[in-house]
């Protein structure tokens, strides 16, 4: 009788639990190349696991029981449960020596991210921590006459300009902190007026440019250096 129930039991745990071990290599489904640091573990025991190496290559020894699943998960990548009972079906290479490697393929998983809300907001005098002047509509129908932009701007701090003919009309050069204008920003509502040749700026092109701003809206020249999209460096804009 307990020849008989040794027996039985020996028998229960082969049915229910057995060692295996399993060579595998994970892969990027796209492009065959090997995922490293993919995590691989038994979906009963959390516990029981390994990852792969910069090959992409692991070895997992583990105690399996009936209708247990190997879990691969790997960042960026679609989970994958194999059920042990079927490690056969998944593609395999057998080596010289018996080994068999299995090569699991992991689909790529677009992970979806919280909304990003960027807004904009006009600078202001003494609040946003940039040295700038700004000019709005009505200050420049009581001071501006005929000259052009250059000799308009020469009053502001850290401004100065020459004139070719010397009446502040025709070919203008404007400088801000000891910058020429070829390295000054200049853009009209975030369009780049820079030549893109020599980064120069015809003021000539804009002999109407003050009668077009709105009374809403102003000048803004910043005093100080900045990035701009269509420039290094920049010290108007």
């Amino acid at each position: 009788m307990k020849i008989f129930i040794i027996l039985f039991l020996l028998s229960f745990l082969e049915l229910f639990a057995q060692q295996i071990t399993i060579r595998g290599k994970i892969v990027d489904s796209e492009t065959s190349l090997p995922l490293s640091n993919a995590n691989i573990y038994l979906s009963s025991n959390n516990s029981t696991g390994t990852i792969s190496d910069k090959n992409g290559e692991f070895l997992l020894t583990a105690n399996v029981e009936k209708n247990d699943f190997i879990t691969i998960s790997f960042v960026g990548y679609e989970t994958k449960n194999i059920l042990v009972e079927k490690i056969n079906d998944v593609p395999s290479v057998t080596m010289p020596d018996g080994k068999v490697i299995y090569t699991f393929y992991l689909k790529r998983k677009i992970i979806p991210s919280q909304t990003v809300l960027v807004e904009a907001s006009v600078g202001k005098k003494g609040v946003t921590p940039l040295a700038f002047d700004q000019i709005k509509r009505d200050e420049i129908e009581k001071e501006y006459t005929t000259y052009d932009i250059p000799k308009y701007l020469s009053d502001l701090p850290s401004t100065t300009f020459y004139s070719e003919g010397g009446n502040g009309i025709g070919y203008n050069y404007l400088s801000i902190r000891g910058f020429d204008q070829r390295r000054i920003s200049v853009s009209i509502n975030g369009i780049p007026q820079n030549d893109p040749e020599d980064h120069n700026v015809y003021w000539l092109d804009f002999p109407d440019f003050w009668l077009g701003i709105h009374p809403t809206t102003a000048a803004r020249i910043l005093e100080s250096l900045g990035v701009a999209e269509h420039q290094a460096v920049s010290a108007c804009c």
